[in-house]
Formats: structure tokens, C-alpha cells, sequence
């Protein structure tokens, strides 16, 4: 755990000195279980090796969400507590799905050769570019960026 001004940053490292994995009791895998404060507007920054990680953010005040992975399973819930949200996706082969409030407006731009896509109650706007319906009228915002690889891109509408 470091501090810096406001900032904390705190460091998950799941390999022992030797490299290999690191067993938290017997039969049990290297899970974490990360508990938030409600109360702060949230910056996070998420770096996975291959792995698989499950959100449910919908609750807690995200303004900016990036995940950087290799091959992972993504499944992220957000919710509409801000004005702006801006999600960063970076990963290899993954299946990536997130869901995103109906009341919010949503915007996706999708780079990246050979993923499969399912954005349904999305307009495509033009290559890789597609918004909700509600996008000129919506308060809230929601921006996704994806940049990935053959993977299969789920959006959802909650």
C-alpha cells in the first residue's frame, strides 16, 4: 500500500518468489475478494495476467474503470452514480462482458481484428463506433473503449 497526495495504490502480486503459484489453503485458488468504499468517486487501474474477474461496480461512484489483461474472462457492472464514466478495455484473447444501466447513454468504440460483437440496443455509428439510442438526451454518460484481439465483446443494457 502506497500513498501519494490523495492517491493510494495498492499492489496484488499472486506468484511467489520462485514464480509459481501461490496457494492460498489447500483446494483453494487465488481468489481476491475486494470490498469498497460507497462514499469516494473511484479511479481504478486493473492489471491481470490470464484470469478471470468479475465486478459489480453498479453501487459505487466509478468515474474511470481500465483493465489491462492478457487472456481473461471480463464480466463488469457498472452503474450510473456519475455523470461520466469512461471504461479502458486492453486484452488479448478474452470474452469480455459488461453491463451498463439502461438510464444511462452509453457510447462503444471497438478496436481490434477478428471479435466477435453482441451489442444489442446499440445503432453502429460507423466502423467499430456504436451509442444508444439515448445518447444526445441522457444525463449520465457511459464510454467504452475496447482494444482486443480475438475475443468475444458482450454489451448489455440493465
Amino acid at each position: 500500500d502506497e500513498v501519494k497526495d490523495d492517491v493510494h495504490e495498492i499492489n496484488f502480486n499472486m506468484r511467489s518468489k520462485n514464480n509459481s503459484s501461490i496457494k492460498m489453503a489447500k483446494g483453494k485458488g487465488n481468489d481476491v475478494y475486494l470490498k469498497l468504499n460507497k462514499k469516494p468517486i473511484w479511479d481504478l487501474e486493473l492489471k491481470i495476467g490470464a484470469g478471470n474477474l468479475d465486478f459489480d461496480l453498479s453501487d459505487y461512484k466509478v468515474k474511470n474503470l481500465e483493465v489491462k489483461t492478457g487472456a481473461a474472462e471480463i464480466d463488469l457492472k457498472v452503474g450510473s452514480l456519475v455523470k461520466e464514466t469512461a471504461i479502458d478495455v486492453e486484452s488479448g484473447v478474452a470474452k469480455i462482458k459488461i453491463k451498463v444501466p439502461k438510464s444511462s447513454a452509453c457510447e462503444i468504440v471497438l478496436d481490434g481484428a477478428l471479435n466477435a460483437k453482441d451489442f444489442n440496443g446499440f445503432d453502429k455509428q460507423s466502423s467499430g463506433r456504436y451509442k444508444s439510442d439515448n445518447f444526445d438526451t441522457a444525463t449520465n454518460k457511459i464510454t467504452i473503449k475496447i482494444k482486443s484481439g480475438l475475443s468475444a465483446v458482450t454489451v448489455d443494457r440493465y
